[in-house]
């Protein structure tokens, strides 16, 4: 095994850290397991491939917060931030930043955490060529009147999407098309909460379809993990087309991606603006037009599944060394060096230069 996924020697003085928290909101989903105990669902961690993700607890102890006002930093070579969304965990990732920023090795920096924030992310990512990135602004729904000010100091036009600015599933997106559908925004129970709007670009290919892409980024290189298809613009497990009917076809469109050149000069210049050791992106694909359209970029994406199990059919393996084990293989490799980790060899290099993550995440 590699030395640093060995278990730290018991007595030794710095213990490595997997930093944990609770949604600043405080709560949690709990799942019910066939045994009939409950789990506590916490969401929007950081994808960690396997084994690794089973290891880590023998490598690194978790450190939750918030922590007792009595807690006292403790001394750590290195951290993995398992924190991936910058709303949901917004003081973990000030604590974080101020408790550890600027002395220790940490996978998933805090501050290039924050910057994943849908509207500061789209900031960032604009201007790389090849990709189209929508415009996105940062508000308070608190009334109808704070969403026409938002739509018309953005200088945006109809169609708009938004959605409450918490988690990062498609709960409570919405799409106006005119500025007669407000009212699908405010009578929500969002409403009143920070919320995103942001640009609606068409993606829809020239037979219909909407192709959706998750390209992860790992080290300074990419990987497409999966294509999704649908009839309309929102793609996502529940609307997409059955796996099942599309698997041959989702392959073969991999490989078009995998060999497109505009594509992956795109791919290319993301992992230096983003400063992150492991992210994933979903992009819109349009491969007749070679149009390609940035969805969101973020760490809370799951891509990681067991890959050993012994029903698996030899189809299901080859997928599985195609879409999964080359990411998986260079998330190990590349979680093995601290020295290399992305913020640390990027400011190092003075490539980035984000604000700390109180300044970031202020409201």
């Amino acid at each position: 095994m590699n030395k640093l996924l060995s278990p730290v020697k018991s007595g030794s003085k710095e213990m490595p850290i997997s930093f944990c928290a609770l949604p600043d909101r405080g709560e949690v989903s709990v799942r019910g397991e066939k045994n009939g105990q409950p789990t506590a669902i916490i969401p929007n961690r950081i994808a960690i491939p396997y084994p690794l993700r089973d290891d880590l607890p023998q490598i690194a102890p978790e450190l939750w917060h918030p922590m007792s006002k009595s807690y006292k930093r403790q001394k750590a070579p290195w951290i993995i931030n398992l924190c991936a969304d910058a709303d949901e965990y917004r003081k973990a990732l000030i604590w974080l930043d101020a408790a550890y920023g600027d002395t220790v090795p940490i996978f998933n920096h805090p501050r290039a955490v924050a910057m994943t924030r849908r509207d500061l992310s789209a900031r960032a990512l604009q201007g790389v060529e090849g990709l189209i990135v929508p415009r996105c602004v940062r508000f308070t729904a608190s009334s109808r009147a704070a969403f026409e000010r938002c739509f018309d100091e953005g200088g945006f036009r109809f169609p708009v999407l938004v959605r409450p600015c918490r988690g990062q599933t498609g709960l409570g997106l919405q799409r106006i098309n005119s500025a007669a559908e407000w009212d699908l925004a405010v009578n929500t129970e969002w409403f009143g909460q920070a919320h995103f709007m942001t640009e609606f670009v068409n993606f829809e290919s020239a037979d219909g379809s909407f192709l959706k892409a998750r390209v992860l980024f790992i080290d300074g290189s990419h990987f497409v993990r999966h294509i999704k298809a649908g009839d309309g613009w929102k793609v996502h497990n529940e609307t997409s087309i059955e796996r099942d009917s599309f698997k041959e076809r989702e392959l073969e469109l991999v490989a078009q991606l995998n060999a497109n050149a505009v594509f992956n000069k795109a791919c290319a210049a993301v992992p230096a603006r983003t400063a992150l050791d492991f992210c994933g992106m979903d992009v819109g694909i349009d491969l007749a037009q070679n149009r390609f359209v940035m969805f969101e970029c973020n760490a809370a994406m799951s891509v990681f599944f067991r890959g050993d199990g012994r029903d698996r059919s030899a189809e299901r393996a080859a997928r599985h060394a195609i879409l999964q084990k080359p990411a998986a293989d260079r998330y190990e490799a590349h979680f093995s060096d601290p020295e290399a980790w992305a913020w640390r060899k990027h400011h190092r290099q003075g490539q980035v230069d984000f604000p700390e993550c109180r300044v970031l995440l202020a409201d």
